[in-house]
């Protein structure tokens, strides 16, 4: 994984913040586990008035993982591990159908 490069820019109100999501006339998106910043990904920080701290990325800064997707897959390699365990496929089968997944 890169090691990303962040500029911070404090925002003064979450009013700013609420405002459609946007920051100037760009589009923001609240990090979560779901996004992943580019490399040189500007960082906005709010702090609550109960002193948390949340960040923000504009959007066309990150990539948005597909977690349904990462989801399905990890249920079908304990599915299929689960199958070879009840010795219903050989463990050939399990490494090639994992492969597979993951190719």
């Amino acid at each position: 994984m890169s090691t990303t490069k962040t500029t911070s820019t404090t925002i003064n109100s979450w009013g700013e913040v609420k405002q459609k999501l946007f920051f100037g006339d760009k589009e923001i998106v609240n990090a979560s586990k779901r996004i992943v910043p580019k490399e040189n990904a500007h960082v906005l920080t709010y702090t609550t008035k109960d002193g948390v701290e949340k960040k923000f990325y504009f959007a066309d800064e990150v990539a948005v993982l597909d977690t349904e997707g990462i989801r399905l897959k990890q249920q079908a390699e304990r599915d299929l591990f689960r199958r070879y365990m009840k010795h219903e496929i050989s463990h050939e089968q399990l490494i090639a159908a994992v492969a597979e997944l993951n190719g």
